[in-house]
């Protein structure tokens, strides 16, 4: 273990000020997202970081953060348990989609990764824009046939590229949840997700003893900015909310996009 700090130690004193900096702002920047909305941690994150770090880097600093600050929106909820018994099955779908995803992970094309999830996200953000009238909505009836589906497509590409969120949330949005039970389901959902996540990674090399120091002081900055998030959240009302989520998603996603074609 020491000489894992050591090394984690080396490795940041070789590091440009400006772009520590730049790092520790990124993740905050994702936190304050993520503490707002819900969701967007991975997206931010990966978007950003993969201009000044390696892409497999990127993906392991943010693996911890995601874990807890999943469960922190997973708690908020007030019924972790009884939205697990409810969904276990979506959770149960993305953990198998996320062992999948990450074998394909170590030999994929990073922009073409990129390029791939950029166009989901964009996709969907879109038809919400424009739909007609309600828009897609799923009937209770089918609602666990549409929530293994999603977690399948999210778990595989969570195992990708650490962002298994585009699918759930349009899963989530398609059932119309109020706000803050729509918050605290994505966090129940997420948080065993990015368990899964922790251990994929982990059996394919990208979460290492070092890669993991490192994952672990990224928690700090992500929280600061989810703490100023939640408070950021508690004055926006349901039609800005949603507003604001398909505004971040394009962004997201035409970020992606053009680092998908021009790297």
């Amino acid at each position: 273990m020491n000489a894992v700090v050591s090394e984690v130690g080396a490795a940041l004193s070789g590091i440009a000020p400006h772009v520590l900096v730049g790092v520790i702002l990124v993740l905050a920047l994702a936190g304050l997202i993520k503490g707002t909305l819900g969701f967007g941690l991975p997206l931010v994150a990966i978007s950003l970081l993969s201009n000044v770090v390696e892409i497999h880097l990127a993906l392991a600093l943010v693996t911890l953060p995601i874990v807890l600050s999943n469960l922190w929106l997973g708690l908020q909820g007030g019924d972790f348990p009884g939205t697990l018994r409810k969904y276990w099955m979506v959770v149960l779908a993305v953990g198998v989609g996320i062992f999948a995803g990450s074998r394909v992970l170590v030999g994929i094309d990073k922009n073409l990764l990129m390029f791939l999830l950029g166009t989901v996200i964009i996709v969907f953000a879109l038809a919400e824009q424009f739909k007609s009238g309600a828009g897609l909505v799923i009937p209770p009836h089918a609602e666990r046939g549409w929530g293994i589906a999603a977690g399948l497509v999210a778990g595989l590409m969570g195992g990708l590229s650490t962002a298994y969120g585009p699918p759930l949330i349009m899963y989530l949005t398609a059932l119309r949840l109020p706000k803050e039970v729509y918050i605290g389901t994505l966090g129940v959902i997420w948080f065993f997700a990015s368990i899964f996540l922790v251990a994929a990674f982990s059996s394919v090399k990208i979460l290492t003893p070092y890669t993991a120091v490192l994952s672990g002081l990224s928690v700090f900055p992500v929280f600061v900015g989810m703490a100023l998030g939640k408070r950021l959240r508690a004055r926006i009302d349901q039609h800005l909310f949603q507003r604001l989520t398909l505004i971040a998603l394009v962004i997201l996603a035409l970020n992606l996009l053009r680092r998908g074609l021009w790297g």
